[in-house]
């Protein structure tokens, strides 16, 4: 099978983002180049972490077997899992199988006495519901291709350890009850979704979809660009937003004036409602509390190694940066995008954390 005929089939990806919404799935398939498919910093950095995970985790399976195939062949794959099997390989990663139109890796395929376990290792730290439907469905495609799986497992980091080698780094958290629950509903779903990516882009109703279990990428395409929109009140997350456009609130402005709001909203407001900026009176002094903080820490960190003038030097740089920063961040912030910010913050705070723990190490060389 080559690669460009995959879009005629589902994956276990392919088949949880039909799951949140059929136009995420249709979108998935049909523009796999999209701009709002190309992963940021952030975003990169998780899909690496996942993958490390899973080969931290496939050496908790001694003797275990990788299905080492070029993705894109489906038959190759298939076939060396069954010579996998026919092996007697006591885990395979990435077993490999295609049954009603649907094809899934499985990351652990452990053997037991009884049959197979099916494990999915994920990064998180808990097992969540949305493991469920990506748990159904390899279940599903497994035993369409006649393997035994007895039981199903989410394989993901654990709470309890603590670095470098204190507790197990994987907690195991059987599903098998949940997904035999699922089960019952998946050959319809595959066939919906089937339906789905071999025609056109199916009309999707906005809903709470649209936000879990994760923000869909393509938001922006099906939501009105509607300014003050309701989901930038602040601490408005996804279920809250939602429960404010069910009511008919899809503005700020449209929040009723007896609505009980937490402060910064209500400051948020007052901001839109009279068209300026609004300043607390005890902002300066809080900002001033914050600085003594922040300066009595970097006075402990440059006396003791530069000295008393470099000290200096430092509270005033500071002072000097605080005021410009309150006096013309209503000019300044605009020119600065999010990651500059993170990155400015990360270096500040790098450097604190650097310089507190670098002086522990000087002191110990000295003695």
């Amino acid at each position: 099978m080559s690669e460009g005929s995959k879009p005629q089939y589902l994956s276990k990806s392919r088949f949880v983002a039909g799951w949140q919404c059929p136009a995420l799935l249709w979108r998935k398939v049909h523009e796999p180049d999209a701009p709002e498919l190309v992963p940021d910093k952030a975003l990169q950095d998780r899909f690496d972490q996942g993958v490390h995970v899973g080969e931290v985790a496939q050496t908790r399976f001694p003797d275990g077997v990788l299905i080492d195939v070029p993705y894109w062949d489906f038959e190759g794959r298939v076939a060396a899992t069954e010579s996998a099997l026919e092996d007697g390989a006591p885990a395979i990663f990435e077993a490999s199988f295609l049954a009603d139109d649907v094809f899934v890796a499985v990351d652990v395929l452990e053997r037991t006495d009884e049959g197979f376990n099916l494990i999915e290792v994920k990064s998180s730290t808990s097992q969540k519901d949305e493991h469920i439907p990506d748990a159904a469905i390899q279940v599903h495609v497994a035993r369409e291709s006649g393997i035994d799986v007895d039981r199903a497992e989410i394989m993901h980091l654990s709470k309890e350890h603590r670095c470098p080698n204190i507790g197990d780094l994987f907690q195991r958290t059987d599903v098998t009850n949940p997904v035999e629950g699922l089960l019952p509903l998946i050959p319809e779903e595959i066939n919906k979704q089937l339906e789905v990516i071999r025609g056109p882009l199916p009309e999707v109703d906005l809903g709470f979809h649209c936000f879990e279990p994760r923000r869909c990428p393509f938001i922006n395409r099906c939501w009105p660009e509607v300014e003050n929109h309701i989901s930038t009140l602040y601490n408005a997350g996804p279920k809250k937003a939602w429960q404010y456009i069910l009511e008919g609130i899809n503005t700020i402005a449209d929040i009723p004036a007896d609505r009980r709001l937490p402060a910064p909203a209500r400051r948020q407001v007052r901001s839109l409602e009279e068209g300026r900026m609004i300043v607390e009176p005890g902002l300066a002094a809080a900002i001033i509390l914050h600085r003594f903080g922040v300066g009595l820490m970097l006075w402990l960190i440059v006396h003791p190694v530069f000295g008393g003038r470099a000290a200096w030097l430092t509270l005033f740089a500071m002072a000097a940066a605080t005021i410009a920063g309150f006096e013309f961040s209503e000019w300044l912030l605009p020119l600065a995008d999010d990651a500059f910010i993170s990155a400015v913050q990360g270096v500040i705070v790098g450097t604190i954390i650097h310089g507190l723990v670098h002086r522990g190490h000087v002191d110990r060389h000295a003695d």
